[in-house]
């Protein structure tokens, strides 16, 4: 059985607040944005996260912390070193978060179901993940302090590093108040305001340099 906290344990992990995306899969495939409370945002995230020009990113895992209507609160993880089925378009993925989203989970928090190779289904929300990760945590947030210089001090002596970032809704100032809690700062990696997944773009981008 697979426990919350071995799905943290990649070098790279990026976790993302989705406020609004439907937690109980019964959304249309064709409407991403409507139906399905922005998941194209976060499939974009996803695809940051993972996707290199022609591969994945073996060392990295993406995880949407789900609030959104009508079963909240779940996690969705997808792994970099185990993910099968996984593409670049925005439809596919969606099926493939609709299928893990559809499994009935138990109410108690850390109940965990993998729904194909690579993706799990968690039930629990920000707490439950704070209370679950390893290694080095940072928020991205506009207006912190400069995440390369940062991540260039110890990017090279952690055994992984998470990243906290909202959707497209700014993030509130009790989750805010909650990551910084037990996390080691906020940083931002540009001084220009960015998308979500381009924010991952960057942050792998640093750490690619850093790292070779």
């Amino acid at each position: 059985m697979t426990e919350t906290s071995d799905l943290f344990t990649l070098k790279r992990n990026f976790f993302v607040l989705a406020h609004r995306v439907n937690t109980d899969g019964n959304f249309n495939l064709n409407d991403l944005c409507g139906s399905a409370g922005r998941l194209d945002g976060i499939i974009r995230s996803i695809n940051s996260s993972l996707f290199l020009s022609h591969g994945i990113r073996r060392d990295s895992a993406v995880h949407a912390i789900m609030m959104g209507p009508s079963d909240p609160p779940k996690v969705l993880s997808i792994l970099g070193s185990s993910v099968r089925y996984l593409n670049p378009d925005e439809r596919s993925t969606a099926s493939l978060i609709k299928k893990a989203l559809e499994i009935a989970l138990p109410a108690s928090n850390g109940s965990c179901i993998r729904s194909t190779p690579g993706i799990y289904v968690t039930r629990g929300g920000l707490d439950h993940v704070l209370d679950n990760v390893k290694g080095r945590s940072f928020l991205l947030l506009e207006n912190a302090d400069k995440g390369r210089k940062i991540l260039e001090t110890i990017a090279m002596d952690v055994g992984n590093i998470n990243f906290f970032l909202s959707d497209d809704r700014d993030f509130e100032e009790e989750e805010i108040e909650t990551i910084m809690l037990t996390s080691d700062g906020a940083i931002s990696v540009s001084p220009k305001v960015l998308h979500t997944d381009h924010c991952i773009t960057v942050i792998h981008s640093i750490l690619d340099d850093i790292e070779n």
